[in-house]
């Protein structure tokens, strides 16, 4: 067993590994956009809720309504809040399995790199091989002629 072939079991544990990483990123990616998503949906319902407030506001409520209302848009601050800590969070993970699949990667393709030099010395090697077959055969014929 030639040394390249020695090592494509380790190439397919590394391409598998890398797929993994590729996927876990993918994965990380995709939660991030949910948060953002439901980042911007909690902005706009505040907003809209915010100015359903003022206008209500104007039209004259009573000090309880006053108060409830003021309560429910310090949730929704503290519920942006929370959601922009958690898309802090997700960024950081998704940077560190992004960071995972590119080293994953990195060693795939070096690997690569090194199997397929292995192959091309291989190939060299049985050139040789056959050319020094093809140069004794021609001598031995060339030495039966001359007898």
């Amino acid at each position: 067993m030639n040394r390249s072939s020695k090592l494509q079991p380790v190439q397919r544990v590394n391409d598998t590994r890398e797929q993994e990483a590729a996927r876990a990123f993918g994965s990380a990616r995709h939660y991030l956009e949910q948060l953002e998503h439901q980042y911007d949906e909690l902005q706009n319902y505040r907003e809209e809720y915010r100015h359903h407030f003022l206008h209500s506001g104007r039209l004259g409520m009573r000090g309880k309504q006053v108060q409830q209302q003021q309560l429910f848009l310090a949730n929704l601050d503290r519920a942006i809040e929370q959601q922009r800590e958690a898309i802090s969070q997700a960024k950081s993970e998704c940077e560190r399995r992004q960071q995972r699949w590119f080293a994953a990667k990195g060693r795939s393709r070096a690997l690569d790199r090194v199997v397929e030099r292995y192959r091309e010395e291989e190939l060299v090697l049985e050139n040789r091989r056959e050319q020094k077959d093809t140069d004794e055969l021609a001598a031995t014929r060339a030495l039966q002629q001359r007898k």
